[in-house]
């Protein structure tokens, strides 16, 4: 069996294997309505991940090969950690693997923090499924998030209702650090993620014509049924694992960051 090893890589050898992380991640696809993509981190891998805070990565290797990836970054209000990305080739996945990646990120660090996981277009999320027994510490199965896509009409249909709840709105674009890239088409979405609240970016920008809009809402929230009462519905959808946020606003987690 082919030894598979994992450590923790600073921010200068991530950057010099930007090709082969592009490579790797060319593997990973995720369901959108009747559709499906992959994510295209540009020429610099870290650029999306410094954009939420100072990353920490851990890479497991086998034969100086990448087969998995970790990124998190420790995001500042509430205080917490944020597993951003978590990916394991599928010759090298397993639960076990997934741990030791986990558990060279966790050595050490008084742990409150959070990841997402998107869920398959049928049947059960695995990970949701095997999270509560995946760590020493406790991994709770938190909210389903819903994922809106809107185009420039729908868009302007809506944003009345959204705005009253969620204040104002404004887009950012997430061009040559996170596409989209269509599974249809071959070709990066033109793509704007929904910023409110606390966590909005700054520089952002008004709605666009010819652009898909998107945000997301945790299971529970009375904008869903609003949303569902004038036939917008979502395309997707993901499941937070978190340890010790029982009691977190998922309502603030923008698609900007997912």
């Amino acid at each position: 069996m082919t030894e598979t090893r994992s450590r923790l890589v600073t921010a200068v050898e991530i950057r010099k294997r930007g090709d082969e992380l592009a490579e790797f991640e060319r593997e990973f696809t995720y369901p959108l309505g009747d559709d499906s993509f992959r994510i295209d981190h540009g020429a610099d891998y870290l650029a999306f991940f410094e954009g939420l805070g100072d990353p920490v990565v851990v890479l497991a290797e086998q034969r100086q090969r990448v087969v998995g990836v970790l990124v998190a970054v420790c995001r500042p209000d509430p205080l917490c950690w944020y597993v951003c990305d978590l990916k394991i080739t599928a010759t090298a996945r397993t639960v076990g693997l997934a741990r030791r990646m986990l558990g060279v990120w966790i050595a050490g660090r008084d742990l409150v923090g959070f990841g997402v996981v998107m869920d398959p277009a049928r049947g059960a999320n695995r990970m949701a499924r095997i999270a509560p027994g995946l760590l020493r510490v406790a991994l709770e199965v938190g909210p389903r998030l819903r994922f809106y896509s809107l185009d420039f009409a729908a868009w302007g249909g809506v944003s009345g209702v959204l705005e009253r709840e969620l204040g104002p709105i404004a887009f950012h674009d997430p061009r040559g650090t996170k596409d989209i890239v269509l599974r249809s088409s071959g070709e990066a979405m033109p793509l704007l993620h929904a910023q409110y609240g606390r966590s909005a970016r700054a520089g952002s920008g008004p709605p666009r014509p010819g652009h898909v809009h998107m945000l997301c809402l945790p299971d529970g929230d009375p904008l869903i049924e609003r949303l569902s009462m004038v036939g917008v519905l979502p395309t997707a959808s993901a499941t937070v694992l978190h340890h010790r946020m029982p009691r977190h606003e998922w309502r603030s987690l923008l698609t900007s960051d997912i």
